[in-house]
């Protein structure tokens, strides 16, 4: 309800504004949202406006995480990409010294994705170099790095090199315990192994392994080149 009209003092009548402004003039943006808001709505909208900070926080904090994340995984495929376009001019290299001194250098800062390749090319630059020692050291990483079959690759390169330079012993513990996870296994990489193990069995001077060993193949039925295995037998036991 607005008040009369009221004289001046001229004796003209004036009009008053009134008390009660409008409702769309006088509400608060809040009280529009409120008044618009379902009943079913209203306990999660005073929660809202209740904790509006908080959430608010909570939310740049996410956003904060998400943008980093994107950063850093832009950052790191852009890495490894230049890192993959290195280690390919190191690898054009052809003389073998020069590879493996660059890929020793390589690998020091190389993100982990390229590492793999980079000492499986290390192990046999080295052994091109006939430096069996430090090939044993790459082939070790490549072991580590790795899962099979990869994996049985690096152990077969390892046991040679070990064998190259007189460790015959380490180099038959390292087959046997390969061995020992792969059993029962149809793997082609046993017959591998086990065909190295006597090699190098024939080598340190342990004869009965080496026939035992070969025998095992003989008897397995998985060889096809049977006159092979059983001439080396045959060899042996006249020794």
């Amino acid at each position: 309800m607005s008040e009369p009209n009221k004289k001046s003092k001229n004796g003209e009548l004036t009009a008053t504004a009134p008390i009660e402004q409008t409702n769309t003039t006088e509400r608060t943006l809040l009280d529009a949202i409120r008044t618009e808001t379902a009943p079913e709505a209203t306990p999660f909208f005073m929660f809202f406006v209740n904790n509006a900070k908080l959430l608010i926080g909570i939310l740049s904090v996410f956003i904060i995480i998400l943008v980093g994340v994107g950063i850093f995984e832009y950052t790191a495929k852009n890495a490894l990409e230049k890192s993959q376009q290195e280690l390919r001019l190191i690898l054009q290299k052809a003389d073998d010294t020069e590879k493996a001194k660059q890929l020793e250098s390589f690998i020091n800062t190389a993100p982990a994705g390229v590492l793999l390749h980079a000492n499986l090319a290390l192990a046999q630059a080295y052994e091109n170099l006939q430096d069996y020692q430090k090939a044993t050291n790459a082939w070790q990483k490549v072991s580590q790095l790795s899962d099979a079959p990869m994996k049985y690759q690096a152990i077969i390169g390892e046991a040679s090199d070990l064998s190259a330079i007189g460790e015959h012993k380490k180099a038959l513990e390292l087959i046997e315990k390969s061995l020992t996870t792969l059993n029962n296994q149809d793997s082609p990489y046993q017959i591998a192994l086990k065909a190295l193990l006597a090699d190098i069995a024939e080598r340190s001077g342990d004869k009965e392994l080496a026939i035992k060993t070969l025998q095992g193949l003989l008897d397995s039925g998985k060889i096809q080149d049977t006159y092979y295995f059983k001439r080396r037998i045959e060899l042996l036991q006249k020794k």
